[in-house]
């Protein structure tokens, strides 16, 4: 009891005030950014070759056992591109000209902190639940790295013949913070944003 008493004592005046905890998502916003931006710069060099009005179905169960909610954007971007390119999208393979098997050997994000400091933390207080404390950072460094490394191969339903391979290709994006001294703190980042991602296409 003491040293939580001698802790609210020392941390509180420094943070100025505290969080109640709710809830949180089990992933945060950034981490989803970091890795649907790797995977929109990894889908934009895919390059099919089909010739335009092609009926394709978008293969993906190489991809989606393992990834959940990223396999998922992923396919719908691979399927922007497609459409782009010129292809057609059929529902199931029995009406395609063309399979198109997509894989990925990548697809995550790389998580590293560094912190000189008190961590946040959660104190239970007897009829409020639990409450947060902020994180006080003499200095820290909170770096987010995604990563996705993609590719494809197109063949046809009825012969199973080799009709095009993309190749593999990787898209990277990042996600940096940086705070000093409890208050300065600044941001970097090259995560995409809709409009850039249109322009780029």
């Amino acid at each position: 009891m003491r040293a939580l008493v001698l802790f609210l004592v020392v941390v509180l005046p420094l943070t100025g005030c505290i969080t109640n905890r709710v809830t949180n998502p089990p992933r945060s916003a950034t981490e989803q950014m970091v890795i649907s931006s790797a995977a929109d710069r990894a889908v934009r060099q895919l390059h099919f070759m089909l010739p335009p009005g092609t009926r394709v179905f978008l293969d993906v169960h190489n991809l989606t056992a393992a990834n959940g909610d990223d396999a998922r954007y992923v396919a719908a971007v691979v399927e922007d591109r497609l459409l782009l390119e010129g292809a057609a999208l059929m529902p199931d393979a029995k009406s395609a000209d063309v399979i198109v098997a997509l894989r990925s050997s990548a697809l995550a994000a790389n998580y590293h902190k560094i912190l000189i400091g008190l961590p946040s933390m959660g104190l239970p207080v007897p009829l409020a639940g639990t409450i947060e404390t902020p994180e006080v950072a003499f200095y820290s460094w909170d770096d987010q790295k995604g990563v996705a490394q993609l590719a494809a191969t197109s063949y046809g339903t009825r012969d199973g013949t080799l009709r095009s391979s993309t190749g593999s290709f990787t898209g990277v994006a990042k996600h940096n913070k940086r705070v000093v001294l409890f208050i300065f703190s600044s941001t970097r980042n090259n995560l995409e944003s809709p409009i850039d991602n249109r322009l780029s296409q």
